[in-house]
Protein backbone atom coordinates (compact mmCIF):
# COMPACT_ATOMS: atom_id res chain seq x y z
CA UNK A 1 0.00 0.00 0.00
CA UNK A 2 1.41 3.36 -1.00
CA UNK A 3 1.33 5.84 2.19
CA UNK A 4 2.58 8.90 3.58
CA UNK A 5 3.30 9.57 7.43
CA UNK A 6 2.80 13.28 8.20
CA UNK A 7 2.79 15.44 11.82
CA UNK A 8 -0.15 16.44 13.57
CA UNK A 9 -0.71 19.09 15.87
CA UNK A 10 -3.44 19.18 18.39
CA UNK A 11 -4.55 21.66 20.94
CA UNK A 12 -5.50 19.60 24.38
CA UNK A 13 -7.87 21.31 27.26
CA UNK A 14 -7.77 20.05 30.89
CA UNK A 15 -7.72 20.79 34.27
CA UNK A 16 -4.24 21.87 34.60
CA UNK A 17 -4.51 24.21 31.17
CA UNK A 18 -3.70 24.03 27.64
CA UNK A 19 -0.83 22.17 25.62
CA UNK A 20 -0.09 21.44 22.34
CA UNK A 21 0.98 17.60 21.78
CA UNK A 22 2.34 16.27 17.90
CA UNK A 23 1.43 13.01 16.73
CA UNK A 24 1.57 10.97 13.23
CA UNK A 25 -0.95 10.30 10.94
CA UNK A 26 -0.92 7.68 8.22
CA UNK A 27 -2.30 8.95 4.80
CA UNK A 28 -3.26 7.07 1.65
CA UNK A 29 -2.34 8.99 -1.90
CA UNK A 30 -5.64 10.39 -1.81
CA UNK A 31 -4.82 12.04 1.98
CA UNK A 32 -7.36 9.61 3.74
CA UNK A 33 -6.32 8.96 7.31
CA UNK A 34 -5.50 5.28 7.24
CA UNK A 35 -4.57 5.39 11.30
CA UNK A 36 -3.17 7.83 13.11
CA UNK A 37 -1.22 7.73 16.84
CA UNK A 38 -1.99 11.80 18.49
CA UNK A 39 -0.45 13.56 20.87
CA UNK A 40 3.05 11.14 21.06
CA UNK A 41 5.16 14.35 22.36
CA UNK A 42 5.34 18.34 23.40
CA UNK A 43 8.90 18.40 21.24
CA UNK A 44 7.87 18.92 17.71
CA UNK A 45 10.73 18.41 16.26
CA UNK A 46 11.26 14.91 17.76
CA UNK A 47 8.19 13.83 16.20
CA UNK A 48 9.24 15.71 13.16
CA UNK A 49 11.98 13.46 12.93
CA UNK A 50 10.37 10.26 13.36
CA UNK A 51 7.84 11.01 10.53
CA UNK A 52 10.96 11.40 8.02
CA UNK A 53 12.13 8.55 8.83
CA UNK A 54 9.09 6.30 8.24
CA UNK A 55 8.34 8.09 4.90
CA UNK A 56 12.43 7.50 4.24
CA UNK A 57 12.51 3.80 5.01
CA UNK A 58 8.66 3.56 3.51
CA UNK A 59 6.96 1.99 6.91
CA UNK A 60 4.44 -0.08 5.69
CA UNK A 61 1.36 0.62 7.74
CA UNK A 62 1.01 -2.51 9.15
CA UNK A 63 4.22 -1.64 11.28
CA UNK A 64 3.01 1.58 11.99
CA UNK A 65 1.71 0.77 15.81
CA UNK A 66 5.13 -0.91 16.85
CA UNK A 67 7.32 1.46 15.88
CA UNK A 68 5.04 4.08 18.25
CA UNK A 69 5.05 2.01 20.95
CA UNK A 70 8.72 1.88 20.33
CA UNK A 71 8.95 5.69 20.16
CA UNK A 72 6.77 5.84 23.98
CA UNK A 73 8.82 3.59 25.42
Amino acid sequence: MDCKYVLVRDTHSGDTGTHVGYGIAVVDHERVTISAALDLSSDETEVADLVKKCNRLKLSPIHFQDVVEDFLS
